[in-house]
């Protein structure tokens, strides 16, 4: 588990770097329409909420190939972007996340449901 949480802190400082400058943030979006790519803001997780972090790997695995443009004009981005070998952790990371993501929403839909029959038989 360590491993993986070197890459998520190592993806935050990614999508901080990114959104606190005007510059990058600016770089990316006109790489994003040269190269007629789809414009994302970095987005940046929540410590607190697991759900955020899945938000924030699904933005930058969405933005992976304009992040990989950007690092070649800023060193600043370079030295934070992930090699092959953490892409590979984060993508596998990722889908853990969709699967926990998935089952907590069918949980949920799961007992809203048999709340939904409970009360039904109450009221019969």
């Amino acid at each position: 588990m360590k491993m993986i949480d070197k890459e998520i802190l190592n993806v935050r400082k990614l999508m901080v770097k990114i959104k606190n400058s005007v510059l990058l943030c600016d770089d990316l979006r006109e790489l994003c329409i040269m190269k007629k790519l789809e414009y994302l803001r970095p987005e940046i997780d929540i410590e607190t909420r697991w759900n955020s972090t899945y938000y924030m790997l699904c933005k930058l695995l969405r933005m992976e190939t304009a992040l990989k443009i950007l690092a070649i004009k800023h060193g600043s981005v370079r030295n934070l972007m992930p090699n092959a070998d953490a892409w590979t952790k984060i993508k596998v990371f990722f889908y853990c996340y969709i699967s926990i993501f998935f089952l907590n929403f069918l949980i949920k839909e799961i007992l809203f449901i048999n709340l939904i029959l409970y009360k039904k038989q109450l009221y019969k």
